[in-house]
């Protein structure tokens, strides 16, 4: 299953919260991680941003992940309203499901 950056889209094993730690050399545990995944997104997952350069006293770089973007703004709002709604990835939808989702409604309520 993949999680997916709510700022470019970039999709992510899911199993990388779980493995944060030999990621990018610090453990955050399983719900950490995706709190950090939730902010910041894929740089989450990079070492040289966020919190490990600060402690390593260096210049701060973006914050979140500034990727362009592989899906299209509306797109990923959604992915991120999902992530905004459950503290659980396995629960954030991703955007097959999202799609699927839309395509649904718009038949129902049309």
């Amino acid at each position: 299953m993949d999680i997916h950056c709510r700022y470019c889209g970039e999709p992510w094993e899911h199993d990388s919260l779980h493995n944060m730690g030999e990621l990018v050399g610090v453990d955050l545990g399983y719900f950490l991680a995706a709190k950090s995944f939730k902010a910041l997104g894929c740089n989450a997952f990079r070492p040289t941003t966020g919190r490990l350069r600060e402690r390593a006293g260096l210049p701060p770089k973006p914050r979140h992940c500034t990727a362009e973007p592989i899906l299209p703004a509306e797109m990923l709002r959604h992915i991120a309203d999902s992530q905004d709604m459950s503290a659980y990835p396995e629960e954030w939808a991703d955007p097959v499901d999202i799609g699927y989702m839309l395509e649904i409604a718009e038949e129902m309520f049309g």
